[in-house]
């Protein structure tokens, strides 16, 4: 049931692919009182396609889909987990996002959780995902934005950051 008192509560997933962004959302969704929702790129990518699949021709229309699922989960008055990769300061991205946040109710609480970047862990997730990318394929992928990597700065507005090591968690 959803609590209309307590401010909204948003976390905005850092990370890369494979750090286990993905696994957090689900097992913080299970723990939630079904007020939270969970808004992917790749599960708008999975829908428009009926598989995983990257095309930078249909990026406009998920980064549309993205932002306007997260407006319609606020309006609602849902926790948003927004599983993203959002692995830079770009300021185009994690910024217009916060803004976004922000302009349709700015009483919420944005929590941004960083994942620790591991490439041997995380490209062996990946390959346990059968989306048709051969192994040195996700190690040159995670090697290229791994490049563009930067954790959350002090300078970003947030109202907590936790930053996460699922892997050491899971032991």
């Amino acid at each position: 049931m959803k609590n209309l008192l307590k401010p909204l509560q948003i976390y905005i997933l850092i990370g890369l692919p494979g750090s286990g962004k993905s696994t957090w959302s689900k097992n913080t969704l299970t723990q939630s009182d079904n007020d939270t929702v969970i808004v992917s790129s790749d599960c708008i990518r999975e829908m428009l396609h009926g598989k995983y699949l990257y095309d930078k021709k249909f990026e406009p229309l998920v980064v549309q889909s993205t932002f306007d699922t997260i407006k319609l989960a606020i309006n609602s008055k849902y926790n948003v987990i927004i599983d993203e990769a959002l692995l830079s300061l770009d300021v185009t991205r994690r910024m217009m996002l916060v803004n976004l946040i922000k302009s349709y109710d700015d009483t919420v609480k944005i929590r941004f959780v960083s994942f620790k970047p591991d490439m041997v862990t995380s490209v062996e997730r990946r390959m346990k995902e059968h989306r048709g990318i051969s192994k040195e394929r996700w190690q040159k992928i995670y090697e290229d934005l791994f490049t563009s990597y930067e954790s959350v700065q002090e300078s970003e507005p947030f109202d907590s950051i936790e930053h996460i090591d699922i892997f050491k968690q899971a032991t």
